[in-house]
């Protein structure tokens, strides 16, 4: 069994959950976000090289806010020197979903 997942993590990361996503709320960028244990990262289309967001210690807070009627955005409030993290999704659901991830892994 153990052969298997180490076999498999050659190919593919199952040590994160990814979600097709965008980066803040005006200009579109799309990208796939990646949460684990790690912290918050994300790859764009263009870039295949993954960019460290934060880690989850950094989070204080987060909220989960309706953009239109098709994107809600999860806001994660930082420390104090650091902007505010917005990942916009496409449905309501997968906003709950990265929150609920990001909170539980954060609690941990």
């Amino acid at each position: 069994m153990i052969r298997y997942y180490e076999l498999l993590s050659k190919n593919r990361r199952i040590d994160v959950d990814k979600f097709s996503c965008e980066v803040g709320t005006g200009v579109h960028i799309p990208v796939t976000i990646f949460v684990g244990n790690q912290g918050i990262s994300y790859v764009t289309e263009s870039n295949s090289s993954e960019s460290h967001v934060v880690n989850f210690h950094q989070i204080l807070e987060i909220n989960i806010l309706p953009l239109d009627a098709k994107r809600t955005a999860v806001y994660l409030h930082c420390d104090v020197d650091m902007e505010p993290v917005i990942i916009t999704c496409k449905t309501p659901k997968t906003a709950y979903e990265v929150a609920t991830l990001i909170d539980e892994i954060g609690r941990a």
